[in-house]
């Protein structure tokens, strides 16, 4: 990943489905929005948001993880270790944008073989 981020210096981090759409829920409810994801298709996550959510997430018990409104059951328990690493990457590549999709990485693989095509993009 770091080899790749020196040759082609990525400004946008995009994160596909689960935890961000969870960091997306979070942030909307903060702000007062009432967004889907699911209609919507894509959510600018602000990196300042990010990391008000990241750092009241690391601080809190399971318990109160599970208080914050937009947090799922299924995900209290991981989205401390995925935000962890999101902060980690987000700062060791100096991102300054982060674009979340609601489709994950499993339906693009999906669309690529209804396409006839593997994952370097040539037919089977």
């Amino acid at each position: 990943l770091f080899q790749a981020a020196e040759e082609f210096k990525p400004m946008t981090l995009v994160g596909a489905s689960g935890t961000f759409d969870t960091l997306c829920e979070i942030d909307c409810k903060i702000r007062g929005l009432d967004f889907n994801i699911e209609q919507e298709k894509e959510y600018t996550l602000m990196l300042d948001s990010f990391e008000k959510i990241f750092f009241e997430l690391t601080s809190k018990t399971r318990e109160e993880r599970l208080e914050i409104p937009g947090m799922i059951d299924m995900r209290v328990d991981m989205i401390v270790v995925a935000c962890s690493m999101v902060y980690f990457i987000i700062h060791r590549l100096t991102i300054q944008k982060i674009r979340v999709s609601s489709y994950s990485l499993k339906e693009g693989v999906m669309s690529q073989v209804l396409e006839g095509k593997n994952i370097e993009g040539e037919g089977f």
